[in-house]
């Protein structure tokens, strides 16, 4: 029902030209600081709807997140260990994900789909008397200079204790070791919790994807935010 890509500034014409719409942009993205456009063709025409109720929802946990940005975060607890999984850590994580999520856009139930990702994608977790109860993975696009912040999730116990927030500022630490200039985010538009935390790091909203992946058991609008670190 929805063709969803992303491409160069200069690459856009022909593709409006057959009918896709321009969702959501990030500036500097490419190593020429050529911005990236998100956008999509809806092939079917009630993928594009939101009912008055989902536009509502998802301006009201906008202005929520912009709201919340400049409070800090809560402290953290300081048994909680930060790190980045290595591979015999990875199982735990694959599990995590199942307890969480119903459905998720690709396999990340399976460890050796996640280990197979490990020279593009960093996986950090944070641990609790030996527990994993948060992770997150840094999508790295090394030679455009460019990361995604994704895969963000943490135990239904500790939801609301800013673990995802702190997970996001290591992860920032250690992109620009490599390098890299700009980090966006796909995230839940319908979830407060997340779009407070990328409001609260500094990041810019740029647009909401309409219908755009199946996660936790429906198709769901996804927010764009980014930040050049």
């Amino acid at each position: 029902g929805k063709i969803f890509c992303k491409l160069p500034e200069n690459s856009i014409s022909p593709f409006l030209e057959k009918g896709y719409k321009i969702e959501a942009q990030v500036p500097n993205f490419y190593h020429s600081e050529e911005k990236c456009i998100f956008a999509s063709k809806f092939t079917n025409q009630q993928r594009e709807f939101l009912s008055p109720e989902e536009i509502r929802e998802i301006a009201n946990n906008l202005e929520l997140a912009k709201s919340n940005a400049n409070f800090d975060d809560k402290e953290i607890d300081d048994s909680i260990r930060f790190k980045v999984l290595d591979k015999k850590e990875l199982e735990k994580a694959a599990l995590l994900y199942k307890s969480v999520f119903e459905t998720y856009p690709f396999p990340i139930y399976d460890d050796s789909y996640i280990e197979n990702k490990l020279e593009k994608i960093m996986y950090f977790g944070a641990f609790l008397n030996g527990r994993l109860i948060a992770c997150s993975a840094a999508e790295m696009n090394l030679d455009e200079n460019n990361v995604k912040m994704t895969d963000f999730v943490t135990d239904k116990e500790f939801y609301r204790d800013g673990v995802g927030s702190e997970l996001l500022k290591i992860m920032e630490r250690v992109m620009r070791t490599k390098g890299i200039n700009t980090a966006y985010s796909i995230t839940r538009a319908f979830s407060k919790v997340m779009n407070i935390t990328f409001a609260k790091n500094g990041y810019k909203y740029s647009g909401t994807l309409k219908n755009d992946v199946n996660i936790a058991g429906k198709i769901e609008s996804m927010n764009v935010w980014y930040k050049h670190l």
